[in-house]
C-alpha cells in the first residue's frame, strides 16, 4: 500500500510539472520581446539609449500604450521623457516614425508609460527607444516587465521580460591564463 501511495504522489507531481510546461508545447504564444539592447552598458553613461523591439500582440484591438515596469535592479532608472522615440518596421525593413509621449506612472515610480499618438495595429513590429537620464551607477542586471494596453483601455497583455546588464566602467577584465 505504501508503494501505491508513493507511486500516486510521484505520478501527480510528474503530471503537474508536465502541465507547467504546457504553454510551450501547446502553441500558446511565448514572449514577444524580440530584442533589447543599449548603446552603452557602462554604469553612469550619460548618452545611452535602450532599444526595446517586439511585435504588438495579434488580437482584435489596436495597442494604445506600452508599459515598462522595472522589476529588478538596484536603482530605479529615470527616463528622459522628451528625447525617447519609437518606430514601426515594415516587412521590407523600412522604419516609419511613430509619434509617442512618455510619462512616469506617479503611483508606481518604477513604471514608464509610452502612449502612441495613433494606435498601433496588431502584429506590427515596433521599436521603442527610451533615453535614460543616466545609466544606473550600480552594475548588475535590470529587468523590465513589458505589457501593452489595448484600445479598450481595460485590457493589458504581457509582451515579456526585457533584460539589460550594466558593468562598472572601472572594471578591468583580466583574460590572462594562469
Amino acid at each position: 500500500m505504501k508503494n501505491l501511495t508513493f507511486f500516486s504522489k510521484a505520478l501527480i507531481l510528474g503530471a503537474g510539472i508536465y502541465f507547467l510546461s504546457a504553454p510551450a508545447t501547446y502553441g500558446i504564444e511565448k514572449s514577444r520581446v524580440l530584442n533589447v539592447e543599449t548603446t552603452y552598458n557602462q554604469t553612469g553613461a550619460q548618452e545611452a539609449t535602450y532599444y526595446f523591439t517586439f511585435k504588438v500582440p495579434n488580437v482584435a484591438k489596436d495597442t494604445e500604450k506600452v508599459i515598462f515596469t522595472q522589476s529588478e535592479g538596484i536603482e530605479t532608472i529615470a527616463f528622459d521623457e522628451k528625447n525617447s522615440i519609437a518606430f514601426a518596421e515594415t516587412d521590407g525593413g523600412e522604419k516609419q516614425p511613430l509619434g509617442i509621449s512618455v510619462s512616469r506612472n506617479e503611483s508606481q515610480r518604477e513604471s514608464v508609460i509610452v502612449t502612441f499618438n495613433q494606435p498601433v495595429a496588431p502584429g506590427t513590429k515596433i521599436t521603442i527607444a527610451l533615453k535614460p537620464v543616466i545609466n544606473p551607477s550600480s552594475s548588475g542586471i535590470y529587468l523590465f516587465q513589458v505589457k501593452t494596453l489595448l484600445s479598450d483601455q481595460k485590457t493589458t497583455l504581457p509582451i515579456g521580460t526585457a533584460r539589460l546588464q550594466f558593468y562598472d566602467h572601472l572594471q578591468v577584465f583580466d583574460n590572462t591564463v594562469r
